[in-house]
Formats: structure tokens, sequence, C-alpha cells
């Protein structure tokens, strides 16, 4: 939500964020911050991490989303009420949240709503729900494009072709498990804080007809069309200029070594730590990187520093400014979990993906690389330190990744106008002006969620 509330700034708009999830609150350029931090309970975080790493993840639990979304938002009013009131009595025009299940987004909205009548913006941070875009009115066939969590590939050469009745199948079963879990949650009972906002009893239908806008992160439409709506605007097409001053010196010396062919980058985000992952990704990871050695390799994953072997041609590192590394031009390949932020970088600079997706949507995102054909895909299951080194030079070797994703590049950046230039204009009836009182709500990101097994 970072580049669309700048966006929105710049337009002309004056913006405030709530930020939710960090105890160091963000910072936007030019953009108010107000913070309304909980400290989360981390105790299911290690068990989380595991189940990552080593279940199947094809699906969300839409009940407990909602349960742990309503104590969150009861912590607020329990905790910040003095803040929170003051937030409620301010008369935003315009309220931009993230999308279901932020039950703390949608209660705040509703009141600001109902007592100063703020039009709301949802912005889907990755591919939506299903359940959302029935909600918006757009139903569409459930057998035209992956399911937002659907099941992991085998291989790189396992992308689903919706003309196989299995895959048809496949997708249709998690859409039934997300919408009977919307449909079987008794809703006015398990979003019950918004009775003490003095809300009526609350529904996701009834709230959805405040909407005016959807705004959409998501990148697959590109690949998969689908139907739209007027209402609906994509705003994950942009790229972001890299500052290569933010390359420490000692590493950029180390990616610039003239004896290699080239750096291959590794990075699985901030929450994902290697040190709970089971032997044989531990060793795929740590052995399969002692077959670069004719790379320079960066990884930037948290691991148990005494698992690692130490080699000239690797740095281990516990931070790295990703999207200048991707755009250097010694850059040859990248392997990631596939969050959608890492898959438009990578894209933004033109560098073969390698993905070996672990939760969420990044199955659904791996779908996308094979599809595209702009990388190669890991299995968390399979893989062993042959398929991880093989892979990974493939994806840095074969021009034919380079020529798609630079062609994908191409595509996104050969625009009249780019999309953030386009979202900042909601039309409301024109009843939205220059200065308009904008909030943007987001998430609490340190929700750790739940997965199932298939």
């Amino acid at each position: 939500m970072r580049h669309y509330s700048t966006a929105l700034k710049n337009a002309g708009y004056d913006v405030t964020v709530l930020d939710t999830s960090n105890e160091k609150p963000k910072q936007y350029p030019g953009v108010s911050v107000k913070q309304f931090y909980i400290p989360p309970d981390f105790s299911g975080r290690k068990e989380a991490i595991i189940r990552f790493l080593t279940k199947p993840y094809n699906g969300f639990s839409m009940v407990n989303a909602q349960v742990d979304g309503n104590k969150f938002m009861m912590e607020l009013i329990e905790q910040k009420w003095g803040e929170l009131s003051a937030l409620l009595a301010t008369p935003y025009d315009l309220i931009v949240i993230d999308d279901i299940p932020c039950v703390h987004c949608a209660v705040i909205s509703s009141v600001l709503n109902r007592i100063h009548g703020s039009k709301v913006v949802l912005f889907s941070t990755t591919k939506p729900l299903d359940y959302n875009m029935i909600l918006l009115g757009l139903t569409k066939s459930i057998a035209i494009s992956p399911y937002i969590f659907t099941v992991m590939p085998r291989n790189s050469d396992d992308i689903m072709d919706f003309r196989k009745f299995k895959d048809r199948i496949s997708n249709i079963k998690l859409w039934v498990y997300e919408i009977y879990g919307f449909l079987m949650t008794d809703e006015a009972s398990t979003i019950s804080s918004a009775n003490y906002l003095g809300l009526p009893a609350f529904q996701w239908s009834s709230f959805y007809q405040k909407i005016g806008l959807s705004v959409i992160e998501s990148i697959d439409y590109n690949i998969w069309p689908i139907p739209t709506l007027p209402m609906i605007k994509h705003t994950g097409i942009h790229c972001e200029r890299p500052n290569f001053s933010k390359i420490p010196q000692d590493l950029k010396v180390f990616i610039e070594d003239p004896a290699s062919k080239g750096t291959i980058y590794i990075a699985f985000g901030s929450y994902i730590d290697f040190t709970y992952a089971p032997e044989h990704l531990i060793e795929a990871l740590v052995n399969g990187v002692q077959r670069l050695s004719e790379y320079r390799v960066v990884v930037s994953v948290k691991i148990n520093g005494t698992k690692i072997a130490k080699q000239p041609y690797v740095r281990y590192v516990e931070w790295s400014p990703q999207i200048e590394i991707l755009s250097h031009p010694k850059t040859k390949a990248f392997l990631t979990h596939g969050g959608l932020k890492s898959i438009k970088e990578s894209i933004c600079a033109k560098v073969p993906i390698v993905i070996m997706p672990l939760f969420a949507e990044q199955s659904a995102n791996a779908q996308l690389v094979g599809k595209a054909r702009i990388g190669r895909i890991l299995n968390k299951f399979t893989v062993n330190e042959h398929v991880f080194a093989e892979e990974i030079k493939t994806a840095a070797k074969d021009p034919v990744y380079k020529k798609n994703i630079v062609k994908m590049h191409d595509l996104w950046t050969e625009r009249p106008i780019s999309q953030l230039d386009e979202v900042p204009h909601p039309d409301f009836s024109g009843q939205l002006k220059i200065n308009t009182n904008v909030g943007c709500v987001e998430m609490q990101k340190n929700a750790v969620g739940g997965a199932y097994e298939a």
C-alpha cells in the first residue's frame, strides 16, 4: 500500500496511514502516519514457520482469520480507546483498506462511513479472494485461472492447464473450501467488536455495498485473462528506481568480482527462518550454493550459522537492498519464496526467477512464473542440492527466460500513463476533490494466519 498512499499524496490528497503492524512505524514520503501498535502474540510463530516449511499450504481458514481479526479489534478498543476515538471523530472523505479478512479495517471504515459518510476503497495487496469478487458483483468462472491458494507445482513443467479436467476439479475443490468457510461463519457473533462501536450485526455482504472502488496489486491477469468491472483498477504494474548507493561497499566489491560469471541472489523474506527447516531443505540450500562456484552468491536468509559452510564465492547476509542487488547488471537469477513483491521486483529488474513457494499465494505466483516462462520452479518437498543448483543455473544461462522477462518488463513500462497515475483519482460522482482527507488502514502483518493440510 506504500506506493498507492504516496501516489495519492502526490496527486494532492491529504493522506494519513494507520500502522498497526510495526513497533517502529513505517515512513511514507509526505504522508502522516498514526501508530496503533499492540505487540502481537508470537507464541505460535515458530510452529507456523515449521508448518510453512514442512506442510502443504492449500488454503486459508477464513473462520480462524476472522476470529483472530476480531480479537485484534477488541484489543484496539480496550488498549487504544483514546487514539481510536480521535481517529473515528476525524471526517475522512475516503478510506483505503486492506481486503478480507482485515476485520479491524472493515469495522473502523464502517464506523467512519456511518458517522461521516466516508467513501471506502478496497485495496488487495495480492490476488484477491474469490469471495471478494462475488461480493463486488463479479462472478467469474472458477476454472480459468489458478486459485489464490492453489496446489504447489511439483516442478517447472507442472503448470495448470484448464483444458484438463483434473486441473479444473483441483481449482473447484479449493474454491468450495473458501466459500464454505465464509458461509459457515456466523459473522454477527464472530465479528462482535462491531457491536462495541454501535454498529448493527456485521455482515460482509452489507459492508461490501459501501465499497466504491477495488484496487488490486496482483499481476496475473496479464497471464490468465479474467473479466473485470469499471470499479476494479489494477496498480501492480509499476517499478521503483534503484539507488545503488544502498549496496554496502564490501558487498559491491563481492558482486562485481571480474572472475564471476554473474550474481545469484537468494532471499526468502523476513518471516521465514531456515533454522526450523527440515534437514533436506537445509542441505539443498547450504550444499546447493556450493555447486555455484562460477558465480557470486548472495544469500539473505535467516539460518543457524553453524550449518553454513564458508566459501569465498558465497556471502550470507542478514539484510540486503533487494531492489538494488536485483537491478545490478551482474545479477543473473533470483531464488525467492515467491511473494508478489519479490516477483514484481524481479520483473522490474529483468532478472529470471527461481521460485520455491512455501505458503499463502506463492504457489499461484509459481504458476504465473511457469506459465509466462520467466523462470524455474523448485518444490520444497522434493528439492535436493543437485536440483537446487541445476535449476538456478538453467534460469541464469538459458536465454529464453531472460528474453521472456525482458518482454514482460517492456510490456509493463510501455504505457502512456502508469497504473499508479491512473488510480489516485477515484470517481465517486465528483464528490472527491484535491486536498480530500484520505485515511489508509493496513492489515496487521504480524498475524500468524492458518494453513491446513491437503
